[in-house]
């Protein structure tokens, strides 16, 4: 069992059935991964960052994204690369 302490601050500002509730629905490898990422940001005490529940969202609700130049020029560059491999 996977256990992830969470500063008690947090927990009476959000409210541990909130996170509780959230962590639930998601996919076993997600709370697995949030759990190693919450412990390893925790030694850097910026744990909290990833416990904003109210930032969470799936991925299917969005039918957008926003990117900025220099990513959508590397993402250009890369399919370019990529194309240019399947040619060869």
């Amino acid at each position: 069992m996977l256990v992830v302490a969470v500063k008690l601050t947090f927990m009476t500002w959000v409210g541990v059935d909130k996170i509780l509730a959230v962590v639930a629905a998601l996919p076993r490898l997600v709370v697995i991964s949030m759990a190693h990422a919450i412990k390893y940001l925790s030694t850097f005490s910026i744990a909290d960052a990833v416990l904003a529940v109210k930032f969470f969202t799936r991925f299917t609700e969005k039918n957008h994204m926003l990117l900025n130049g220099s990513t959508v020029a590397n993402l250009f560059v890369s399919m370019i690369s990529v194309l240019h491999r399947r040619a060869s």
